[in-house]
């Protein structure tokens, strides 16, 4: 404990128990040291009633650039991953999957022939 903090006494007022410790700091503000913490959430009346008319993330429709939606379209017929590079004049590999082919599996709206081997050198990607 560094020496600007003091040990706070227990008063009738303020009781140290197991869950926290308090402790005077050097401008004599108290300072609670804490293992946790209770906090209570006020809502309004309505607050049920908006999150029940609130649309869910999940159900909100999926927003593509033009590169996704040229890539989708390009991929009805299944196509390897160098196929779909060509097609988009796209000549870094890393960066073309990163930018666009994983976020397009991982929004499920393509995906691989082989998924249980995604390195395959056969692997070819299609639209869903």
């Amino acid at each position: 404990m560094n020496s600007y903090v003091k040990k706070f006494p227990k008063t009738p007022d303020f009781e140290c128990n197991n869950f926290f410790k308090g402790y005077y700091l050097s401008d004599g503000k108290l300072g609670i040291e804490v293992d946790y913490f209770i906090t209570t959430i006020f809502v309004h009346d309505g607050f049920e009633n908006e999150i029940k008319d609130r649309p869910r993330t999940d159900q909100e429709p999926t927003k593509l650039n033009e590169q996704e939606i040229k890539i989708l379209e390009f991929c009805k017929e299944p196509h390897s991953k160098k196929e779909i590079m060509e097609y988009m004049e796209y000549k870094h590999a890393r960066n073309f999957t990163m930018l666009y082919l994983k976020p397009l599996l991982e929004k499920e709206l393509l995906q691989m022939t082989i998924p249980e081997k995604p390195n395959h050198k056969n692997q070819k990607y299609v639209s869903i």
